[in-house]
């Protein structure tokens, strides 16, 4: 049974947007505060009970303006802010236990999460109203079959794009208690899938008989194998899904048993941890896992419900100050479970190692090395959120060379942790290497690798024109690669920018006006992009690569040099003609 409490639409958070990198531009900075003659004032409500809240945190955002730019609200919720110069503000609040609030009222859209609010020379603003809507939550309980509770399951909310299209997202992981209960907090207003993993009772006792009974596996609501049949939950802002209830699906167990051996083939007699855990095909997670140590014969015995898994092994070296990562040794397979399997062999071996050259390209003399700085050089690290990758060891040397020891799974490659230096490409025999997903297998050697790194970048510049040719900065402007393998969920290279947010932090034109000078993106490491304009776009938009791939079609490709400045002219497109061709 499902009961939902105040149905109203969500708000976009700051947070959430902050999360999309938007750019300012470089050659735009901060003005020095100055103190003018205007001011806002307002409350801070709850959005149910229309009350003022107390101590709430709100925070000035705007091109100026005198110190405190966060104050604290009184008793009744009142906020004040003085001796404001001219210019376009936005206010911001947040508290324990509530979603962000904004004025104006924040949308669904870039536009709209971050269009301003207009304050003249000596004028006040004294009826500002920042509302704020408890955090919502998914609760309820997780049984068995047979009406029974189910404790310490893993209990996951998965976001839906509001688009309709993309991977769906983690957003909050509870574990049930003794009666089944659980509780996913702090809850954007959306549409969630819910994935109950149950603790696995992996160990098996020497000689324990096979009781025969079915156990529950993974399910997703409403009580399905899958996650392409999984239904969506409606969470609506301010309230909460309550009485909540779940019935896991039951599974034949089976037996696995293994043994763990050396490089030679020889079961290993040193303790070996082994792990295992399911394989949920399309979820945005492989985290839950169960573990116990082999045998002093190298063997190991699971006992499991019937679904996919993967096994890992890992065997830590002692040191003299106790467990040491140098020298450690994996192994790992997959396998599908729908009865007993035997034999199953791990073979133990070291990861990979990569090698390579630093190579300093830009305006700057190259940093000081420091060898065997952990803090600094290549580093991997798992895609999309998931625990398949062992990052390894990096050391880098005085000269630049460096090495990363220990490297296993699938892992993406990223550099960095040098003042003023960004990685322009990572490459290997010429492929690049940089955010796309590489396996490792054990005892690789990935030599000469060659990571770039840059302080010279380049600067976009468009002036932008609405369907009517008639200048305009009502739009956002998106930059993205013109390699599709960097339009990853990590938006790292997918840069928009919203003339509105330019407005509230560095002030100028404003939005809607007409304006001779163009907007600029700085900062874009060299290489060929599309740049497009649209009326707006919601932030999980720019997260479909399909979205993406309509765009480029109707972009403008340019191909940008380090230390230089590129102008193009842009027409505002509609982003509801880009859905309306997607098939």
């Amino acid at each position: 049974m499902l009961r939902c409490v105040a149905p109203v639409v969500t708000l976009l958070t700051w947070a959430s947007v902050a999360g999309a990198q938007l750019v300012t531009p470089p050659r735009d900075r901060r003005p020095t505060p100055q103190v003018g003659t205007g001011a806002i004032r307002g409350r801070v409500i709850d959005g149910a009970t229309g009350t003022g809240i107390a101590r709430a945190r709100v925070r000035l955002i705007g091109p100026g303006g005198p110190r405190p730019s966060v104050v604290v609200t009184g008793e009744s919720g009142s906020f004040a802010f003085t001796a404001l110069p001219a210019g376009s503000y936005s206010v911001t609040a947040d508290k324990t236990g509530y979603q962000p609030g904004r004025y104006p009222p924040t949308g669904q859209t870039l536009r709209a999460a971050f269009r301003p609010s207009t304050l003249a020379d000596g004028q006040v603003l004294d009826a500002v109203t920042v509302t704020l809507f408890r955090a919502s939550a998914i609760a309820g309980r997780i049984v068995v079959a047979n009406g029974e509770p189910v404790e310490f399951a893993q209990v996951q909310a998965l976001r839906l794009p509001r688009s309709g299209h993309g991977k769906p997202q983690s957003r909050a992981t509870s574990s049930t208690n003794d009666l089944g209960e659980f509780r996913l907090a702090h809850l954007d207003a959306g549409k969630y899938l819910v994935l109950v993993v149950p603790r696995m009772e992996t160990f098996v006792s020497p000689g324990q008989p096979d009781d025969g009974e079915a156990r529950p596996i993974p399910t997703f609501y409403p009580g399905v194998p899958s996650i392409d049949l999984a239904q969506p939950v409606s969470v609506e802002r301010g309230g909460s899904v309550v009485g909540f209830e779940m019935t896991l699906i039951d599974g034949l167990q089976g037996t696995v048993t293994g043994t763990v051996v050396d490089s030679s083939g020889n079961p290993v007699s040193r303790p070996v941890s082994v792990s295992i855990g399911p394989v949920i095909p399309d979820s945005p997670t492989s985290s839950f896992r169960s573990g116990i140590g082999s045998r002093p014969d190298g063997t190991f015995q699971f006992k499991v419900s019937q679904g996919e898994y993967e096994i890992e092994a890992r065997m830590t070296p002692q040191g003299s100050g106790g467990p040491t990562l140098s020298g450690e040794l994996f192994g790992r397979v997959r396998l599908s479970v729908a009865g007993d399997v035997s034999g199953v062999t791990i073979a133990l071996g070291s990861g990979a190692r990569v090698s390579g050259r630093f190579v300093f390209e830009g305006n700057s003399p190259p940093p000081p090395l420091t060898a065997n700085n952990s803090s600094v050089g290549l580093t991997f690290t798992s895609q999309d959120g998931s625990q398949g990758c062992h990052a390894g060891r990096s050391d880098v040397a005085h000269d630049g060379t460096f090495t990363v020891d220990g490297v296993f799974g699938t892992c993406v490659a990223r550099a960095g942790g040098f003042a003023r230096w960004t990685a322009r490409s990572i490459t290997h025999n010429a492929k690049e290497l940089m955010d796309r997903p590489i396996a490792f297998e054990l005892g690789q050697q990935l030599r000469d690798v060659q990571v770039i790194m840059t302080d010279r970048f380049a600067e976009l510049a468009f002036r932008v024109v609405d369907e009517r040719g008639t200048a305009t900065r009502e739009y956002v402007a998106l930059v993205f690669p013109a390699d599709k393998a960097r339009w990853t969920d990590n938006q790292r290279d997918i840069r928009p920018f919203v003339p509105s947010l330019q407005q509230m932090m560095v002030g100028g034109a404003s939005t809607g006006e007409a304006v001779s000078r163009p907007d600029t993106i700085g900062g874009l490491p060299a290489g060929e992009y599309y740049v497009v304009a649209i009326d707006d776009v919601e932030l999980e938009s720019m997260r479909d690569p399909e979205i993406l791939e309509r765009l480029s079609h109707a972009a403008t490709h340019v191909l940008l040099a380090a230390d230089g400045k590129t102008e193009v002219n842009l027409r505002r497109i509609k982003l509801a003609d880009v859905y309306a061709n997607r098939n």
